[in-house]
């Protein structure tokens, strides 16, 4: 299937103005701020290393330390409140849902202006179904 080079430069040029759009932006803020806190880096590297020392010794059988696991456990449990805790990660899980909210707003007007019909937005199950 080939789409013509006009088509293709105007999705570009649209792209490029969604990009531009507050909750847009917002979400890239929000991911830069996640992804570059030191702390929550830290937390994120011990919670990925306790993940992988509770595999481990999970994997040994019967010769596994419960009380490595527990422990292991409850680190994991610790580090997963902080880290869900943190700020960074709330704004970040907000500006998540909000900018994936808004792209499906555009595949919906996307989808409209192609087949002039709206995407059913409710559940069929009350009715006949769409069709």
């Amino acid at each position: 299937m080939e789409i013509r080079q006009e088509l293709l430069d105007e999705v570009h040029l649209l792209g490029q103005r969604l990009k531009q759009e507050p909750c847009c932006r917002e979400y890239r803020e929000a991911e830069r701020n996640y992804l570059t806190n030191e702390e929550l880096n830290r937390w994120l590297s011990e919670f990925n290393a306790c993940q992988t020392g509770l595999s481990l010794e999970n994997s040994r059988g019967e010769d596994c330390d419960e009380k490595v696991v527990d422990a292991l456990k409850e680190r994991i449990n610790e580090l997963y409140d902080a880290i869900t805790g943190h700020p960074a990660y709330a704004d970040l899980v907000q500006a998540k849902a909000t900018y994936e909210q808004f792209l499906q707003t555009v595949q919906s007007e996307l989808q409209y202006a192609i087949s002039g019909q709206r995407p059913c937005v409710h559940d069929c199950s009350a009715c006949g179904g769409c069709g």
